[in-house]
């Protein structure tokens, strides 16, 4: 009857741990993702960098090292002048190189958190752009 038991126990401890096993494996092995407005994404062909108005994008893009700690992506930079308005502005067009970097994780998932690029590139002064990130789920 022990004997029973102690195999009863042995069989759901090592299910469990198959269980575990598995789980582990599965989110060590998901894709690494960027956010496009707070939709996950892997290696977009896009990106809307301002998620407000969608008056500042990248098309076009190239990947390459997807996956790795930094990606390198070439793409077209498209952005509304905003002059006079941003209703009445003009969009222009610019060939960029930039990189996906700071890699980090969103409960399972794993994704890049910066964009990382030529001075200006991303409307602000900097050289790199915080992505929009999902809640963490």
């Amino acid at each position: 009857m022990h004997s029973t038991l102690r195999t009863s126990l042995a069989l759901t401890l090592l299910s469990s741990l198959g269980v575990l096993v598995s789980a582990s494996t599965a989110s060590a092995s998901a894709p690494v993702s960027i956010s496009d407005c707070g939709t996950l994404k892997v290696a977009p062909s896009s990106l809307v960098i301002s998620c407000a108005d969608a008056n500042r994008s990248i098309t076009d893009i190239k990947w390459t090292n997807w996956g790795q700690a930094v990606a390198q992506g070439k793409g077209m930079l498209n952005w509304n002048t905003c002059t006079p308005t941003c209703v009445s502005g003009t969009y222009r067009h610019q060939s960029l190189t930039f990189r996906a970097q700071r890699r980090g994780t969103r409960g399972a998932h794993v994704l890049y958190l910066e964009l990382s690029g030529p001075k200006g590139a991303f409307g602000t002064a900097g050289t790199t752009w915080t992505l929009t990130t999902p809640h963490a789920g």
